[in-house]
């Protein structure tokens, strides 16, 4: 490997890192509206001129972390994921327990600060946008596309099944950190399917 092309990659990635933290840390302390990209760029340890070579703007940084954030969630959880036979043959057998997984809540519980305050008033519209779309296309690939394939003719259209689920999540993530956790991740991931399989 080219050791000179791989430095620039790291230090990229590092003060990338670093802006992200920035960011999730000032969102907790005051709201994302109140955020400056000087103050972000200053709590970084990074000059302004260096922020403006990674984003646009404080909103990119957002979109663009968070995008990081999840493809990182997504790819643990698809290490230990069950493939679209097993999917099927465990809806098929009443194996409820496979789709328990508290991946997504644990995560959340890791960074509840911040999940706290971008989920309520003082968060910023386009987040839950995007952590919507983002939930409902994950979704749709790991469940609904899955047993369309297996020639199972759907009663909904799976795109509308995907985006009503991402948005109890939501909802589901809200209650719970709102309420101070009072149940564990594993109890959460546990309800929530429930609540979708049987309502």
């Amino acid at each position: 490997m080219n050791m000179d092309l791989e430095k620039p990659d790291r230090r990229k990635r590092r003060t990338r890192a670093l802006l992200r933290k920035a960011l999730m840390e000032l969102i907790v302390e005051k709201g994302f509206d109140a955020i400056s990209v000087q103050e972000i760029a200053e709590r970084a340890d990074v000059s302004r001129a260096t922020f403006y070579l990674h984003y646009a703007d404080k909103e990119e940084l957002l979109s663009k972390s968070m995008q990081e954030v999840y493809d990182e969630l997504v790819d643990r959880a698809e290490a230990s994921s069950p493939s679209h036979d097993d999917v099927l043959n465990a809806i098929a057998s009443g194996d409820h327990e496979r789709f328990c997984d508290p991946t997504d809540f644990r995560h959340v519980a890791e960074h509840a600060d911040f999940y706290r305050v971008l989920l309520s008033e003082k968060g910023v519209v386009s987040f839950n946008v995007m952590v919507h779309d983002y939930l409902a296309r994950l979704l749709q690939e790991q469940l609904c596309l899955p047993v369309h394939s297996a020639n199972v003719e759907p009663r909904l259209p799976s795109e509308m099944v995907a985006h009503a689920i991402a948005g109890a999540q939501i909802g589901v993530i809200n209650w719970w950190l709102t309420r101070g956790q009072q149940h564990t991740p594993e109890d959460m991931a546990r309800m929530f399917y429930m609540l979708n399989a049987f309502g």
